[in-house]
């Protein structure tokens, strides 16, 4: 999938899951044998009300989640407050997102 591609399924597309180069977690890899062991973090795109393109992505149970300020050429900016108000901002590439399709 091209970079352009990839910004315009993430900007258009709503839960949309997708996993970012380098994150991992500790999950069930097998639900038959209850096998743990780390794997990449899914996340999700969410859209609010009647907004055009994607407000926030969030972890993929919701519970975790940061607002999406632009999408730019080759990446987009999100940012989240902790609990004593501090603003935590990040880059993402594109070329760092792999959309997961099952």
């Amino acid at each position: 999938m091209t970079i352009k591609e990839t910004r315009t399924a993430l900007m258009t597309q709503t839960k949309l899951q997708f996993n970012i180069k380098g994150l991992n977690e500790y999950q069930c890899i097998d639900k038959e044998t209850n096998e743990f062991g780390y794997a990449p973090k899914i996340f999700k795109t969410y859209r609010f009300g009647s907004d055009a393109q994607t407000s926030s992505i969030t972890c993929r149970f919701g519970i975790q989640g940061m607002t999406v300020t632009k999408f730019g050429p080759t990446s987009f900016t999100v940012y989240s407050f902790d609990l004593l108000g501090n603003r935590t901002r990040g880059r993402i590439k594109y070329e760092d997102v792999t959309i997961v399709t099952d």
